[in-house]
């Protein structure tokens, strides 16, 4: 991968389980999506990939080493952000990063999503992904998503906002795009505050019991 151009293009989702609507809704302004979570099985990411993109098939995928995207390996990573890791509710275990390459379908044209769509799938914790990735090369994501990132018996931990937040600010480079549902609009308000509302989107879906309604906002 060209890493750093698609990461400057790119939507950062962190703890996103195997939720599409980032890309159901963006796809249209974004083609490189970056997903995030540490709780989650290869097995099943696999079965969620290639049954849940519609109007897209995948066209290549591929395992890609940690040190490709981070500079270190594994072992290394979990050392080097054991402060935030210990945190974590739930074991981290067998991480990986994987690449999915999709073309639109025939018969789908841009008023469903770019032509063709990206997305870079990490088992990891979103913060320290966040450090690592984009901290670490001075860039940030176009934009980022907060939705619903499973505090408490969701599998993460209290201060996630907050800790995520810090570390946006402490880079200085702000996302031009947040992408956010009713909860998180509150508990990522003291970034939120810094942009405009500029599109709304409303998915009324059986398992989103939680939030159906979005927004898109862009850096004031």
């Amino acid at each position: 991968m060209d890493l750093r151009p698609f990461l400057e293009n790119s939507v950062y989702y962190p703890a996103c389980g195997f939720d599409g609507t980032p890309i159901k809704c963006l796809s249209k302004l974004f083609s490189n999506f970056i997903y995030t979570d540490y709780f989650i099985e290869y097995n099943d990411l696999e079965y969620n990939i290639r049954n849940g993109l519609v109007g897209y098939r995948l066209i290549n995928s591929f395992m890609i080493n940690a040190d490709e995207i981070f500079g270190i390996n594994w072992e290394r990573f979990a050392e080097e952000n054991k402060d935030i890791i210990k945190k974590l509710r739930f074991e981290w275990e067998n991480p990986f990063v994987k690449v999915y390459q999709f073309e639109r379908r025939f018969g789908f044209n841009d008023t469903h999503g770019k032509k063709e769509i990206e997305l870079l799938y990490i088992k990891a914790e979103g913060i320290s992904t966040y450090k690592y990735l984009f901290v670490k090369n001075n860039v940030s994501p176009k934009c980022l998503v907060s939705i619903v990132p499973g505090l408490a018996f969701g599998g993460n931990f209290d201060d996630y906002p907050k800790l995520l937040i810090d570390m946006i600010k402490i880079s200085n480079t702000y996302p031009q795009y947040q992408f956010y549902d009713d909860q998180c609009g509150k508990d990522f308000y003291d970034l939120i505050k810094n942009y405009n509302e500029i599109n709304q989107y409303n998915q009324n879906r059986q398992d989103y019991t939680w939030s159906s309604h979005f927004t898109l906002a862009e850096l004031k």
